[in-house]
Order: structure tokens, then sequence, then C-alpha cells
């Protein structure tokens, strides 16, 4: 209740609320030179029944969006956007009793239905916007549900309950966690929270599972989903089973060799994504030709087979081993890599790499290249001789 006492200087009035008021004169507001805008004036009672929330000489202005119980005796020119009820009909804003709701004063909180919601102005007298109400709250928020967010008449922006569901789908696994308590979902879990809260959702896959996406965010970043709760909303998040696409390469030192010698693979594998994979595991099944040499670290043989544990490979990551060994003769070795991950792509799983075997070069010893030209020699001579004897026979 405003009370003036001696000179009487123009008041602006914004955003008020004037209620549930008693005076011996008038209830509400007594005088002049008042300028009222999205403001409440109802529930006063004058005991001298010279006017409940207004009364002469009361001459205000209005520049809208006000709510006046009861008119009798008000002086103003109203606006189309005021509210306004009559002595015999008086007009119930629908206001809390002056409790604490928050902020730094007692103040009426409106309650639902109030014909107040969403029918003020979030411009000031000053025309200037407006964006919290007299505790700090934030204004405007959707009051009537009509998902059009509207600055309320009064002092106090009415703040409903608003829900929210979150389903989660897939043929993963996971769990929500928020950053407001009450969330513990299994498929599907809805919570009641006071209009214009803020939440930030986080979705935690299980096992081998992985977060696929979220749906009906306002905005996601690095997995997290943010929303404004100003009216009902629901979010799904998709856990999908975890998968990858792991390649191996398998080259060898050389692409010949002679029997005896000594050469080396190179194993080569990564993972080309979308996902990381775990428990990476490369399997090296050495041909019965084959005699092992060594391996890398990390690499374990055992009966001619070579296992060498990855582990967890992340997106585009590589690792490479090698495996040195000797050989009698021809052959094909084949590698192998799994994961517990599922593949994508499991034809590129395997690698062989061949190696062809050089002829055996037999290299004469002196004494056998001694005899052969010996024995060409002897041969020369004889033909010679030969040759020769019918001639001299004809001379005779």
């Amino acid at each position: 209740m405003f009370t003036c006492t001696g000179v009487i200087t123009p008041i602006d009035v914004y955003g008020s609320t004037i209620y549930s008021n008693t005076a011996s004169g008038r209830g509400g507001y007594r005088g002049s030179g008042i300028t009222l805008k999205s403001t409440i004036i109802a529930g006063n009672v004058s005991l001298s029944g010279s006017g409940n929330d207004c009364g002469p000489p009361f001459e205000w202005t209005s520049r809208g969006h006000n709510l006046i119980g009861d008119v009798f005796g008000c002086d103003f020119d109203r606006e189309s956007t005021d509210l306004a009820g009559f002595a015999t009909v008086p007009l119930d804003p629908l206001l809390g009793s002056l409790t604490d709701n928050g902020g730094p004063t007692f103040t009426h909180a409106l309650l639902p239905g109030s014909p107040a919601v969403d029918t003020g102005s979030c411009v000031d007298l000053d025309i200037s916007s407006v964006t919290t109400d007299q505790r700090g709250s934030v204004r405007p928020l959707d009051g009537d549900g009509d998902e059009a967010p509207d600055c309320d008449i009064g002092a106090v922006e009415f703040n409903p309950e608003v829900s929210l569901t979150i389903l989660k789908q897939g043929e993963g696994a996971g769990t929500i966690r928020s950053t407001l308590p009450g969330i513990d979902c299994g498929e599907m879990c809805t919570i009641e929270y006071e209009s214009g809260t803020s939440i930030e959702l986080e979705g935690l896959a299980d096992g081998a599972s992985v977060l696929g996406q979220w749906l009906g965010c306002d905005s996601v970043a690095e997995g997290i989903c943010s929303l404004d709760l100003n009216s009902d909303r629901t979010v799904i998040a998709t856990f999908d089973v975890a998968s990858t696409d792991l390649k191996i390469v398998k080259t060898a030192s050389t692409v010949a060799i002679e029997a005896g010698s000594s050469f080396s693979y190179e194993i080569v594998v990564v993972n080309n994504g979308p996902n990381l994979a775990s428990d990476v595991l490369v399997t090296d099944v050495l041909p019965r030709a084959v005699d092992f040499s060594a391996a890398s670290a990390g690499c374990l043989y055992d009966d001619r087979i070579v296992q060498c544990a990855v582990g967890t490979l992340a997106v585009g990551e590589s690792r490479t081993f090698e495996v040195f060994v000797s050989v009698p003769g021809v052959l094909t070795n084949v590698v192998h890599v799994s994961s517990t991950t599922p593949d994508i792509n499991p034809g590129d799983n395997r690698a062989d790499a061949k190696i062809g075997l050089l002829p055996i070069r037999v290299v004469p010893a002196i004494g056998t290249w001694s005899l052969l030209i010996l024995g060409l020699a002897v041969g020369v001579l004889m033909a010679i001789y030969l040759r020769r004897r019918p001639t001299e026979a004809t001379s005779k």
C-alpha cells in the first residue's frame, strides 16, 4: 500500500503487486499522478466502503496490462490489455499468501489458473526489456502452456511445474545421469521440475555399448544434452552396441628367400572406426615349415602360434608388430585380428604373405672341374687321331 502525505509527485509503478491490504479509507490506493503498467491492484478492503482497490480522488494513467480487482471509484482510461472486475463481480487474481517464494522479500505468488499469467508486458515504463521478476527469477516463462512465453502481471512470474520425460532406446545399454537430482531411469522416467529449470543430461554407456545420439535436446556437446524446461519436454537417448572396423595388413621383408635363411613379417593393425575397439588380439598361426625366431614386445609364442595383445585401440590408432622366422621351403603365412567389439567389416580381419623359395645352387668342387676338362681334352685328341689314320693308309 502506498501512503503519501504533503505534496504528491507523479509515481511510476511497473510489475508490482498491491494485494490483501486493509484500510479505514481506501484499501488499495488513493491519490493522483500515478502511472501503472503490468501491475496488480486487487483483494484490498476499504473499511469505510469508499473503494476497495481504488477510490476518488484516484486519477491515474494506465499503460496497459494491469489487473484491477474492483474498479469502483477508479478514474482512469482503461487500455484494451487491462483486466478489471467490479464491486459486484470482483476479479480474483488468484494469489497465494504473502510468504517466502525466493528472493530478498516476501511475495504473493500467482496460483495456477490466475488471469495474470502470460497477460503482462515484458517492457517497463522506460521502454526497457525486463528479464527478471522481483525475486530475481527469470521472466518471461510459458505459464499457460501455449509454447509462447509472456511476462505475467505483477511482481512474481508464475512458475508452473513442467515434466521431463526421458526415453532410452537401441540395442545397447546405458544409464542417464543429470546435474539435478531425481533422475534414475529404466527404459523411461518422468520427472517434474519448475518451469525455467535448466538441466544437463549425460548418457553413460555400459560395457560394449556406445551412446548413439540424443533427440529432443536444445543442444548437444561432447555427449551432453542441454535443455531449458519452459514446457513439457521429451528427450530420447539411443544406446547402440559398439562396433568398429579393424583392418590388418601383413608384409614380408622379402619376396623370395633361400632355404635356411631368416626373414621377418611386419603386421600392422589399424582401427578405422567409428568406435573404440576393446581387447584387440592379433593371432599369427605359423606354417609347419617355419621355424620361429623372435617377435615384438607384447607378443607370445606357443606351439606355432604367435599372439600379440593390443588391448584398446582408439579410432584411427594403429599398432605394428614384427615376427622373425627362418624357412626351409615355400610357404604362405596367414594372420588374423579379433576384438570383443563387433566388427562391421570382418573381410579385412585377415592377411597373408607369401614367400617363394629360390632353387638350391650346386657349386662343383675343384676336382670335378679338373676331370671334366681332362675328359674333354682326351676326347678331342682321340677325334684328331682317328681322322688321320685313314689318310696315312691310302698314301702307302
